[in-house]
């Protein structure tokens, strides 16, 4: 399918952006709390997945993840406030479904394709190797 002059991606084939071309930027008029969550995202994300067409996408993530913080201490503060624990229970379920598209779960970063990070070593393991403890 052919590209769309004034649209992201190569107009000439057609493709979206490469990760080569720029990570999404932080959407101007983005919440306080919603660019804390932006940039933990960045610092989760897989990066490789990532286009600048996909800013408006991770922005509302960022926006859910921090009204969800918001929800979780008021319903913390008082457990019986029904009405806000409907909405947190709305956002999660949004949360979830964005989170998806991003692999921000085991089976979703299995799906994408996204490789496995390496486990960190263990320090005890490294004390057993130098110490030969058996």
């Amino acid at each position: 399918m052919p590209g769309t002059p004034g649209r992201s991606g190569n107009f000439a084939t057609g493709q979206d952006k490469t990760a080569a071309d720029g990570l999404p930027d932080v959407p101007a008029g983005i919440s306080a709390g919603g660019r804390v969550k932006w940039f933990e995202l960045m610092d989760q994300l897989h990066l490789d997945l990532l286009r600048q067409a996909d800013q408006h996408q991770l922005r509302m993530l960022a926006e859910l993840l921090a009204l969800a913080d918001t929800y979780q201490a008021r319903v913390a503060a008082d457990p019986m406030d029904h009405k806000t624990a409907r909405l947190l229970l709305n956002v999660a379920q949004q949360v979830s479904r964005l989170s998806a598209a991003y692999g921000l779960a085991p089976s979703d970063r299995k799906r994408l394709g996204v490789p496995e990070q390496p486990a960190e070593p263990d320090p005890f393991d490294d004390w057993l190797a130098r110490h030969k403890v058996t």
